[in-house]
């Protein structure tokens, strides 16, 4: 990668950075109380994280797409997709990458995006029909589950998209002769690093997992729904590699960014973690100003 495409990708991330925190004076002004809490004994929702972090993770998908878009159409060069086959040698691979590398293998991809789909959905069926079994379905539970979850998989999507367009690695089928050659123009070939099937798939299986054994504690169907929904995630990672379409390192970086999605927003809305920051007779307040150089927000516990 040339000097001048890494001076383009580091301003880039600087004016994307600078762009989330600096707008027009008086462009928003913000300060309420808030009026609405929804409690619940394992998860709650709170405005005064929620606003912050759903905006977050939508700034991280948005930002992503634009990024792509303006690659792709803009010139903008923040990705290096000029192929020379004289840089695609095995030799420079890992061994352990080199061990499980093979050609590309069209419907061994195809049936990883269907276990990839399985495993992403699961949460959004399996919770709401175990809480009508145990009598708990409401609509309070599919908000909370559900901003939960969108919460989640923003942030995974987004993330994932960002490590995709600013690492460039040839995929695993372009060390091989029948690489499928439509991937060079629309730039798919160089998208090795990370695996964002595996990485979705952890973080929906993690997800149903840890929100399924804080409302199920004392089921023994826990184990069930844990063992199903990684087993989903596991195939789909090893199907990844078995297409041609990643390295072994690439699923593993990606199985540890879905697992850290999947356990870190669930835990950010549960009593334990509220606990850290409430103060006695304190109210719940979100204070949000944006001035020309900055945008504060004031969130209180």
């Amino acid at each position: 990668m040339t000097e001048k495409i890494m001076k383009k990708k580091s301003a880039f991330i600087l004016i994307l950075f600078f762009t989330y925190f600096s707008f027009s004076e008086g462009l928003f002004n913000y300060n309420s109380k808030i009026s609405f809490v929804i409690e619940d004994e394992t998860f709650e929702l709170k405005p005064a994280l929620d606003i912050p972090l759903a905006t977050a993770a939508t700034l991280t998908v948005i930002s992503s797409a634009v990024a792509e878009l303006g690659e792709k159409y803009g010139r903008w060069n923040l990705k290096n997709n000029d192929y020379d086959v004289s840089e695609i040698n095995k030799s420079d691979i890992a061994i352990l990458d080199q061990i499980f590398m093979t050609s590309y293998k069209k419907g061994v991809s195809l049936f990883s995006t269907l276990t990839a789909g399985m495993t992403v959905a699961a949460p959004a069926l399996l919770l709401p029909l175990t809480n009508a079994k145990q009598n708990a379905f409401s609509f309070k539970e599919i908000l909370i589950d559900g901003t939960m979850y969108y919460e989640t998989m923003a942030f995974a999507w987004g993330i994932k998209e960002w490590i995709k367009l600013l690492v460039n690695r040839p995929r695993p089928y372009m060390y091989y002769e029948n690489f499928p050659e439509n991937k060079l123009q629309n730039g798919d070939w160089n998208d090795s690093f990370l695996s964002g099937h595996t990485t979705l798939s952890f973080a929906a299986a993690t997800f149903l997992s840890y929100t399924y054994f804080q409302y199920y504690p004392e089921e023994k169907s826990r184990f069930w729904v844990m063992g199903a929904s990684y087993a989903l995630a596991a195939t789909t990672a090893v199907l990844r590699i078995a297409s041609g379409s990643h390295f072994s390192t690439d699923v593993i970086a990606g199985a540890l960014l879905g697992t850290f999605c999947g356990i870190a927003v669930p835990y950010m809305h549960t009593q334990l973690f509220y606990s850290k920051f409430k103060k006695k007779n304190s109210n719940d307040s979100v204070d949000f100003y944006v001035s020309p150089t900055s945008a504060v927000i004031t969130v209180k516990f």
